[in-house]
């Protein structure tokens, strides 16, 4: 087999050809770990991102009265979901959504929980380009004093 000779003479010549087996990113601070607060603090960030600015809008269409039945019943779904969650993790020993999905459910757990964090994040993105799609070219306009004559489309294609 002279062909797997030459692939080994020539990573043994430029180790740094094998991308498989280097890291990711530098362990400059590999003894640091994130404490669990900063964790809640930046999945909360994740989570309240762009839906924090719909509240308004829920506001001006269901009334004040409703609005606050509403985010009280939301928060306490939100709050025994999340205790939920993690009374599971505690007792299946799981730190990762996947992980945990697996040990609930076999191989259709993992990949259910794989999907709902693809479609969350999916989501997510969505509506921060959407809220950018829409008022962005407002910011424009109020920024530059005149009206904007290109398209909305074509101000987020030339930011990103």
């Amino acid at each position: 087999y002279a062909y797997s000779r030459k692939q080994s003479d020539l990573l043994q010549q430029n180790p740094d050809l094998d991308a498989e087996s280097q890291t990711f990113l530098p362990k400059h601070n590999a003894g640091k770990n994130a404490s669990v607060s900063m964790s809640v603090f930046n999945l909360g960030n994740a989570i309240m991102g762009s839906g924090i600015l719909g509240l308004s809008f829920a506001m001006a269409n269901t009334g004040i009265a409703l609005f606050v039945i509403l985010l009280v019943v939301v928060a306490v779904f939100s709050l025994y979901s999340v205790h939920l969650l993690l009374k599971t993790a505690n007792e299946a020993g799981a730190v990762v959504y996947e992980s945990l999905g697996h040990k609930a459910f076999g191989i259709p757990g993992k990949l259910a929980a794989s999907w709902s964090i693809t479609m969350q994040n999916i989501g997510a993105m969505s509506s921060y380009l959407f809220i950018i799609k829409y008022e962005l070219p407002i910011v424009i306009q109020l920024l530059s004093d005149s009206l904007c004559s290109i398209s909305s489309g074509y101000i987020l294609i030339t930011i990103f």
